[in-house]
């Protein structure tokens, strides 16, 4: 099994991602959830269809739905949030709160 290395302090994270992330199509999701993290699906304040991803210290990215997105390409979206989320050490978010 290969090494991940933690760049949790680097992103300012208490909580440590791991990276690169578990392999397969939800890596990023499933490293953020192994390491505390949540993701939520749903009504977010307010918001109908809208996706986030969080660690204790915070939310990473939040997502709302585009018209005619589906449920798949809304996580694809917000898994590929998170990853920019670690890289770039901000929030990436769409909601209009």
């Amino acid at each position: 099994m290969a090494r991940r290395r933690s760049i949790g302090a680097a992103a300012g994270y208490k909580g440590s991602l791991k990276f690169p992330p578990p392999r397969g199509p939800w890596g990023a999701l499933q490293a953020l959830m192994d390491d505390g993290g949540q993701v939520t699906l749903g009504v977010i304040s307010g918001i109908s269809a809208a996706a986030a991803a969080s660690m204790p210290t915070g939310m990473m990215a939040g997502l709302m739905r585009r018209e005619g997105e589906g449920r798949e390409a809304l996580l694809l979206r917000l898994h590929e949030a998170v990853m920019q989320s670690v890289v770039e050490n901000r929030v990436i978010s769409d909601l209009h709160l």
